[in-house]
């Protein structure tokens, strides 16, 4: 079952915003709810015609609470962030090889260097200081077990280059 009501006053795009957020408390007879500015029109879909007086006497009062006190706001954009696109790296592991930041010193063991192994560093430092502040832990470290070989021939690498990481000796903090 439909029903139209018209709009006595204009309304801005930010009130017809609030107004179909809104509309959900109406009543939990209505299926849709549509606001034409334009044509300062509502439509109001219901599940039943048996509820039609009740809703259409809701939603008029519910338009008229959400018109009469309504002042637009002027806004102001104090900042805006824009984000860079940028090219993801296809084979990070080949690519750091290549720019000579990471090197295959034997099986499963790999070294850094240059802007590698400073975020590695800074990684380390801040992941060391969270576990010591947050469980009070001592702390070891462990060499990487698998060869770098192996897991770049799997395709470990093209799948998770965000974990290249993984070959790289990593302290690990004992919770215990």
């Amino acid at each position: 079952m439909l029903f139209q009501l018209s709009l006595v006053s204009e309304i801005d795009e930010e009130l017809a915003c609030e107004i179909i957020k809104e509309s959900a408390f109406v009543s939990p007879h209505i299926k849709s709810f549509d606001l034409d500015i334009s044509n300062k029109v509502v439509c109001v879909e219901l599940d039943s015609e048996n509820n039609l007086e009740v809703v259409r006497e809701q939603t008029e009062r519910f338009l008229a609470a959400m018109t009469c006190g309504y002042r637009a706001s002027e806004s102001k954009i104090i900042f805006e962030h824009q984000r860079v696109k940028k090219q993801y790296e296809e084979n990070v592991y080949k690519q750091l090889v290549q720019n000579g930041w990471l090197y295959e010193v034997g099986p499963g063991h790999v070294s850094l260097a240059g802007p590698a192994l400073e975020l590695f560093r800074l990684i380390d430092s801040k992941a060391l200081m969270l576990y010591r502040t947050r469980f009070d832990v001592s702390e070891q470290s462990f060499p990487a077990f698998i060869p770098s070989k192996t897991v770049a021939e799997c395709g470990y690498f093209d799948s998770h280059p965000n974990n290249v990481v993984i070959l790289i000796p990593i302290r690990i903090m004992w919770l215990f």
